[in-house]
């Protein structure tokens, strides 16, 4: 639990919110890969997702990948869903994202 809305005993109207949850067990990273990449077809491809300053890597696959380009810099944007199941990953960190036969990203 991250946040509380209301206060124990508290009314509440149907459909407001009361709490949020954050589960850090599994994450998204999300990148840019270059048009010509994500021609090749790598969704479904295996990731390795690499936190620099703890030396922490975790494995994962592109779940998705945009059919849009970005006209200005020629890019993708991928996701991957990767496990975490040692919590050495937090929402919101820079990380590297490598996928497996492709340059990095």
């Amino acid at each position: 639990v991250v946040e509380v809305h209301t206060a124990a005993g508290e009314w509440v109207e149907p459909g407001n919110k009361m709490f949020r949850l954050v589960s850090t067990r599994r994450l998204k990273a999300e990148g840019f890969v270059s048009a010509a990449e994500a021609a090749r077809g790598i969704e479904g491809r295996p990731v390795t997702v690499t936190l620099e300053e703890m030396g922490a890597k975790v494995s994962g696959k592109i779940v998705f990948v945009s059919p849009e380009i970005d006209p200005i810099n020629k890019q993708v944007r991928v996701w991957a869903e990767v496990d975490n199941p040692d919590g050495v990953l937090r929402p919101g960190q820079t990380v590297e994202m490598e996928i497996s036969g492709a340059s990095k990203s």
